[in-house]
């Protein structure tokens, strides 16, 4: 029985896949234990001639529906019996296109993750000058209270001698 339903699955797996415009070795190369792996390969090897880095899952629609839903269909048929929502697929196919334009932002020079780090460390070491004056200004107030404590102890001594 469980032989005969995933033998349906992978023959419903193959036609979908022949709808699909990638070959057949593109697409067991495509295919991870991961689903959202499986959707960026797919999304790779079926919009070669598409400057991804330009693209979000709506611009990708607008071009070819069509595909996408092949590959959605793909993507259920070959992760059986996990179901990839949609929401989960667009997700995925977006977070892969904004991955390719960090990734050149990057090899420019120019990365948004450096930027932040820059202004970060900016603002830790602001942050970590003002502890460092509190600090010096909380042990100044401290010996100052330890020196009084000091002279009425000599007071108070001198008084009992």
């Amino acid at each position: 029985m469980y032989e005969q339903v995933k033998s349906d699955r992978n023959k419903k797996a193959a036609g979908i896949g022949k709808n699909l415009p990638c070959t057949d070795i593109e697409l067991k190369l495509a295919k991870k234990t991961n689903p959202s792996a499986t959707i960026n390969n797919l999304i790779s090897c079926c919009f070669k001639n598409v400057a991804l880095k330009d693209m979000n899952y709506e611009k990708l629609k607008a071009i070819n529906s069509d595909v996408l839903e092949n590959i959605h269909e793909y993507v259920n048929h070959i992760h059986a019996p996990t179901v990839i929502p949609q929401t989960k697929f667009s997700a995925a196919i977006s977070l892969k296109c904004r991955h390719i334009r960090s990734e050149e932002k990057h090899r420019n020079g120019v990365s948004t993750v450096s930027k932040h780090k820059q202004k970060s460390k900016k603002n830790q070491t602001y942050s970590s000058n003002n502890h460092e004056d509190r600090n010096q200004k909380r042990s100044k107030a401290t010996n100052e209270i330890l020196i009084e404590d000091m002279d009425q102890d000599k007071e108070n001594s001198d008084d009992i001698i």
